[in-house]
């Protein structure tokens, strides 16, 4: 049942904080404006952060590091 608990809420967590971008389009245009620039720089740190943890599993078997104790998924 924690399973289940946990899931629901971390669900529940990441749509809130996607909200956050519904309501910043609400602003006014020229405070829009001033926190454009992180916002996109988050995204985008976001998105290669992604990209390079995917790429770690591939990393680790090329060099003969595979292990069962630091692959999880």
């Amino acid at each position: 049942m924690t399973v289940w608990t946990y899931t629901i809420l971390s669900v529940c967590i990441i749509s809130l904080i996607s909200l956050i971008g519904v309501f910043s389009l609400a602003l006014a245009r020229d405070k829009l404006q001033k926190i454009l620039l992180f916002l996109v720089s988050f995204a985008a740190g976001g998105l290669f952060g992604d990209a390079f943890i995917h790429l770690l599993p591939e990393s680790f078997k090329k060099l003969g590091w595979e292990s069962p104790s630091w692959r999880c998924w």
